[in-house]
């Protein structure tokens, strides 16, 4: 037996029109997520789920509710419906402060004339050289400290996280 209750007012409901309010529910939302799809992964939809980067660097789901937080997590990119996409997002940030602290420990680095780190295919890691402009994250001192990050950083963490992708 289904009942809706307005007004305060209890009602039961017929099998046919429990049908037909079942129909609408659908039909509103399909009509939502086609919405949503055509926003892309940011848009902001009320009572919908969205993920996030926690403190540690672990995706969690909260649902939008126009709220400070929403707001906050929303203006610092920090909101996504793509759970895929905000956990690969998840694991570049952890490599790039890995290598940011493992450059730190080592005299830091230059954005000019300094070393950085890049992905020339699938199977390679190089070193690169920036002259006049920023090219990279995370910047080295050394040719030699950036070729060191890659063996101590770069490759334990992509064995430690197949599902990386660079």
């Amino acid at each position: 037996m289904n009942k809706i209750i307005l007004d305060g007012k209890e009602y039961e409901l017929s099998a046919e029109l429990v049908e037909k309010i079942e129909a609408e529910v659908a039909e509103q939302e399909k009509r939502e997520a086609d919405r949503l799809a055509e926003q892309g992964p940011f848009a902001r939809v009320k009572r919908k789920p969205y993920f996030l980067i926690n403190g540690v660097g672990k995706v969690c789901t909260l649902s939008e509710g126009a709220t400070n937080t929403d707001d906050e997590l929303y203006s610092i990119a920090n909101y996504c419906h793509d759970r895929g996409m905000i956990e690969q997002r998840a694991l570049h940030e952890i490599l790039n402060r890995l290598l940011w602290r493992y450059s730190e420990g080592r005299g830091g680095g230059e954005k000019r004339g300094g070393y950085f780190i890049y992905r020339s295919n699938m199977e390679d890691m190089r070193v690169g050289h920036c002259t006049y402009a920023t090219c990279g994250d995370v910047y080295f001192r050394k040719k030699e400290v950036a070729e060191a990050a890659i063996e101590e950083v770069v490759k334990p963490f992509m064995a430690e996280h197949p599902e990386f992708v660079w």
